[in-house]
C-alpha cells in the first residue's frame, strides 16, 4: 500500500501491529496485555484498567499501537516484567 499510495492505508492498530511485528509479536504483545490486565486486577487497580481498556479500543480505529509515542499503555507491563522487590 505504501508504495502504490505514498502513505500507509491501514488505520487499524492491530492490523499494522500484525504487518510490522507479525504473527508471533501480535501473540507476545497480547499475552502481556492479558498479564498486565491479570495482574492489575488483582492488586485491585481498575483506573489502569480503564486506560487500557479505553487505548485498546481506540486502536481499533486508529493506529496507535504501532507507535511508542501514543503507546503509553506499555509501561503498565513493568506490572509483569519487573523484578520483585524481597523484604
Amino acid at each position: 500500500m505504501l508504495t502504490k499510495y505514498s502513505y500507509s492505508t491501514i488505520d487499524n492498530g492491530y492490523i499494522r501491529l500484525l504487518y510490522g511485528y507479525g504473527v508471533v509479536g501480535v501473540i507476545v504483545f497480547v499475552l502481556f496485555y492479558y498479564l498486565t490486565v491479570k495482574k492489575l486486577i488483582d492488586k485491585n487497580k481498575y483506573v489502569y484498567l480503564v486506560a487500557i481498556i479505553i487505548f485498546s479500543i481506540w486502536a481499533i480505529s486508529e493506529n496507535v499501537l504501532y507507535s511508542f509515542y501514543f503507546n503509553f499503555t506499555l509501561l503498565f507491563w513493568n506490572e509483569i516484567l519487573g523484578n520483585k522487590k524481597s523484604k
